[in-house]
């Protein structure tokens, strides 16, 4: 007899093959639904413009993905500026102005909200099809949310909203003028005042979004997903290597740490110290990598997420940075559940009592400092260098199941179960 599932539809701009770090949530999601009762389909817009794709990663789900056609403009200039190098710099300037500039000045709240229609008469026509159960939407891009709000309105369907970064006090988000806050703030409260729940990352998120809605909130983690890591092992290292796994940009700046390193190098000429940096690094920052000479920096821009988790694996520490603006109070930086998988010493630059420091409490091998403080960074660096303790792989695993994506997405799925009772009631 065929096993009767309820189905939700799941409306995320960001999906495989987009191989951005943001994917994996939604990825491991729709991985896991059915084992809990669900059957997801996706909405996705077709990728334009992003910067790198791995279709691999489709090979993991067995649900339906529609991707739709969206109109992005700023997409469309980065992927001709991609595809003619050679294009005169005037012209450049010029779609630069038209197709850039102008939308991230007047499309609100983000210039992915040209994909609301189409994804809107997709996410219609769908139900028609397949009548579902529930919709959730997940952002950023947080236009989606607008998606799932007129959806939810047209279908009568329950809606759940996942905020796997924060909207109006994301720490990464432009300063916009008074009146473009004004608006944004104002969308934001209107989202989470409609939806039926709300679920986010960190606990200072779901408090910041219990200041301004009254609607049930959830904390689902992000985390590791335990498959990844079935075929992982050590091999032998010949010197100290620390690896960064992550994009740098905005204040995620390394260097302060890169300072420090050639501090401790100079100290330890007879280590063979390397850095590596895995994932896209802003030009002024990389630019800046020739000044530090006292060890190896190697760079690299992707690698499929089996290879990168065997990178990670091989490291000896594993390096977190998190700018001191306050807002970075909330940031639970998505690869910090595959780094303690890892077992290895981390270490951890973030501010003081936020997220990631309260997190990473609970664990042992971790060595956290202020994000620009050179003498203690340098200590850290030093105290990791010489932890060699041997990880004890059972109780590693026992005290990390509660960050394990199928148990995670387990709690998703209570949720869901709960907006749809009461929702029939």
């Amino acid at each position: 007899m065929k096993e009767k599932f309820n189905k939700v539809l799941i409306i995320c701009y960001f999906f495989p093959p987009v191989a951005a770090g943001g994917v994996f949530r939604v990825l491991k999601f729709a991985k896991y639904l059915k084992n809990f009762g669900w059957e997801p389909t996706i909405i996705t817009a077709n990728p334009v413009g992003s910067w790198v794709t791995d279709y691999t990663l489709l090979k993991q789900i067995s649900c339906d993905v529609h991707s739709t056609t969206s109109f992005h403009p700023v997409g469309v200039y980065r992927s001709f500026k991609d595809r003619h190098p050679n294009c005169p710099k005037f012209l450049l300037k010029l779609m630069w102005f038209c197709l850039e500039f102008l939308p991230d000045i007047f499309m609100v709240p983000d210039t992915r909200m040209g994909w609301i229609p189409f994804a809107l008469f997709k996410g219609y026509k769908l139900n028609q099809e397949k009548s579902f159960d529930l919709i959730l939407t997940n952002s950023p891009p947080h236009s989606t949310h607008a998606i799932g709000f007129l959806l939810s309105k047209i279908t009568k369907l329950p809606w759940v909203v996942d905020f796997k970064d924060g909207w109006v006090e994301d720490p990464f988000r432009k300063k916009r003028n008074s009146l473009r806050e004004y608006i944004e703030k104002k969308m934001e409260d209107f989202i989470v005042t409609n939806c039926d729940h709300i679920v986010t990352v960190s606990n200072p998120l779901k408090k910041y979004f219990s200041t301004i809605s009254s609607k049930h909130i959830t904390l689902v983690h992000n985390g590791f997903d335990e498959e990844d890591f079935t075929n992982t092992c050590r091999e032998k290292s010949d010197g100290f290597t620390i690896g960064y796994f992550g994009s740098i940009f905005g204040d995620r700046d390394p260097t302060y740490f890169l300072q420090a390193l050639e501090n401790f190098a100079n100290k330890n000429k007879y280590i063979k110290i390397r850095v590596l940096f895995v994932g896209p690094i802003i030009k002024e920052i990389f630019d800046c990598f020739k000044n530090f000479t006292g060890y190896e920096i190697n760079t690299v821009k992707y690698v499929p997420h089996s290879d990168c988790i065997r990178l990670m694996y091989n490291c000896d520490a594993l390096l977190t940075l998190v700018g001191q603006d306050n807002r970075n109070s909330s940031v639970l930086t998505g690869k910090i559940f595959e780094y303690l998988r890892c077992g290895l010493p981390i270490i951890s630059l973030c501010p003081q009592n936020g997220a990631l420091w309260k997190l990473l409490g609970n664990f042992n091998r971790i060595y956290k400092c202020p994000p620009t403080n050179v003498n203690e960074i340098e200590n850290a660096i030093n105290k990791a260098s010489t932890d060699h303790e041997h990880t004890n792989l059972k109780l590693l695993q026992e005290s990390l199941v509660a960050y394990q994506r199928k148990h995670l997405t387990g709690i998703l799925a209570k949720i869901m179960d709960s907006c749809v009772s009461v929702n029939h009631k």
